[in-house]
């Protein structure tokens, strides 16, 4: 009988040693750094597994001044988590935080596919930056293709009512548009 306990604890023991290994993959698998050193090496990334920040600053100078900006999504700790878009820019360093605008997979999308296909490239990505209005500065892409998401009433007075998102920066602040209301050259 004690036989039986000893292999029985053995037993136990083992499965708790693969349930936590699997457990730290999953941790681990959160983060999109080994998939970005294969397809894009010279991308700034992090990754805080404890705070869930996915943290894409100084890739970008979404302002202008040629300083690179903070572009970060935060996670919501939730059970399914979702992630949402900070940006903190290098000429005032102010935190502008939109918490409504959540996606599950904050992984940075290739838009290059967007010039070919237009419309059609923008349903295959969440995320993406780049020259999107044809202006030579990045514009930010989200979508937030999601059920049982809403825009606050603040941003629909404001004419923002697509879950598909461009971010821009204008006259000293980051303005949200519908993607379909994309900024053209003059």
């Amino acid at each position: 009988m004690q036989f039986f306990y000893c292999s029985l604890t053995g037993i136990l023991c083992s499965l708790t040693v693969y349930a936590q290994t699997d457990t730290v993959n999953v941790e681990s698998g959160m983060s999109f750094k080994s998939v970005y050193a294969k397809i894009n090496p010279a991308l700034k990334y992090s990754f805080n597994r404890y705070s869930y920040i996915h943290d894409y600053s100084g890739n970008w100078d979404l302002d202008g001044d040629g300083v690179p900006d903070k572009v970060l999504f935060v996670g919501n700790n939730g059970v399914h988590l979702y992630y949402h878009l900070m940006i903190i820019l290098s000429t005032d360093n102010k935190l502008r935080d939109f918490s409504w605008i959540n996606i599950d997979m904050p992984m940075l999308g290739d838009t290059s596919e967007f010039n070919k296909l237009g419309d059609e490239a923008a349903c295959l990505e969440q995320f993406a930056v780049g020259d999107l209005g044809g202006m030579g500065k990045p514009l930010i892409y989200i979508s937030m293709d999601h059920s049982g998401h809403t825009i606050p009433d603040k941003w629909k007075k404001r004419v923002v009512n697509s879950l598909r998102l461009l971010l821009t920066y204008e006259h000293g602040q980051v303005v949200v548009k519908n993607y379909m209301q994309r900024i053209k050259k003059d």
